[in-house]
């Protein structure tokens, strides 16, 4: 799984399309638990959106719900489960591009509808962004590609994404072949 994280106006979406048109795979958005869920429901929403799968996803709900949360709304909505879906996502080796272009350009937010708080709080939401992921950078499985679409070129990702791409088609062959030698 290849994810896409960063503050509203980072580029996320339109890194997306490019991906998923380069890479031939389907471009995946995150979305909220719809109801009034407990948090357990939550953390299985979560916890979804982590199974590893051939997907590009824009946004997961550990991450986002964590800045957003902690944020706007001073807490998140997985409560004290919110901890161990972190440590479910510290456990995966997805790669995840954090899209980061400089802070004057995030905050422009030219004609974009925004959740209620985003723009009152959008350099607090860029700094708990810049705070997880150099946290997930060091202590997780997962692997974090900082992208700036200002100053890095594309292929820079795309080199990244084909690599990534590579070593979950190997792992793929490998479990493939072990598996056939042992019911062989």
């Amino acid at each position: 799984m290849i994810i896409l994280e960063g503050a509203d106006n980072s580029g996320k979406s339109t890194l997306g399309k490019k991906l998923a048109k380069k890479f031939h795979l389907p471009l995946v958005h995150s979305s909220r638990p719809k109801g009034n869920l407990l948090p357990l429901e939550i953390l299985s929403h979560s916890n979804n959106q982590l199974k590893p799968s051939k997907t590009i996803q824009d946004r997961v709900y550990a991450i986002s719900e964590y800045v957003y949360g902690h944020v706007i709304r001073g807490k998140t909505d997985l409560g004290a489960h919110h901890a161990i879906a972190l440590e479910d996502l510290y456990s995966r080796d997805h790669l995840i591009i954090y899209c980061r272009p400089n802070l004057k350009t995030i905050l422009k937010n030219v004609g974009r509808e925004q959740m209620e708080g985003v723009i009152d709080n959008h350099p607090e939401l860029v700094n708990e962004y810049d705070e997880l992921m150099v946290d997930i950078g060091r202590y997780s499985n997962n692997k974090v590609v900082r992208y700036d679409y200002e100053l890095d070129p594309i292929n820079y990702v795309y080199e990244r994404v084909a690599d990534h791409l590579s070593k979950l088609y190997s792992q793929e062959s490998s479990i493939h072949f072990l598996t056939r030698i042992k019911h062989a």
